[in-house]
């Protein structure tokens, strides 16, 4: 498959992830203009060379963009949630309280950083706030060892009683993260390889 038709079928595939979007942006216009553009820009653009782009990927060009151009991803935390929602193929419904799930949250913050690393102190306490609360309010004690990898400045409340059923519940929940993250990983490495090699 060529290159224009590879990028067409990933610009309709929802669940391609962002850090692809950020390359075809680089090739689209040989290097980081597009960042002080308008998104309506952008879109048009990649309209006109690809053809139709789905919804969420739409907001994945915003979203891109938006940890290109500004910090706001890691200091304001309803830009942090909404991101977070966006780099794993959710459209925010911003009239409705919807929390990220974890392995969202811990992916997200991973794939940002691979586009835009972040500065050595990364997030605000109002963000490592957020982050702490997403933990507890689903029922994790321990921190994912793919979060701690992250070196984030965070503490979760370790329950007064931990029975065998709690823990096994724990160990349900870290299991799945690890399994998010590795299908997520998978997957990005599988496009980043294959488009590298259709750009060259």
């Amino acid at each position: 498959m060529d290159k224009k038709s590879y990028i067409k079928d990933l610009l309709q595939d929802y669940s391609v992830p962002s850090s692809i979007i950020a390359m075809i942006l680089v090739d689209l216009y040989s290097g980081m203009k597009w960042v002080d553009f308008d998104a309506a820009t952008i879109l048009l653009d990649l309209r006109e060379d690809y053809g139709s782009i789905c919804e969420t990927n739409k907001e994945k060009v915003k979203a891109v963009q938006g940890l290109f151009a500004s910090d706001l991803f890691s200091v304001d935390w309803v830009t942090f949630s909404n991101t977070v929602k966006i780099l794993n193929d959710r459209i925010p419904a911003f009239n409705v309280p919807d929390p990220p799930r974890v392995h969202e949250l811990i992916w997200a913050i991973a794939e940002a950083d691979s586009i835009v690393p972040f500065d050595d102190d990364k997030f605000s306490k109002e963000v490592l706030t957020y982050i702490e609360l997403v933990l507890d309010h689903f029922g994790f004690y321990e921190i994912p060892k793919e979060l701690k990898t992250l070196d984030l400045n965070i503490s979760l409340k370790t329950p007064e009683v931990i029975n065998d059923n709690i823990k096994e519940m724990q160990k349900f929940k870290l299991s799945q993260v690890t399994e998010y993250i590795s299908a997520k990983s998978q997957r990005l490495k599988k496009e980043y390889s294959a488009l590298k090699d259709l750009m060259k």
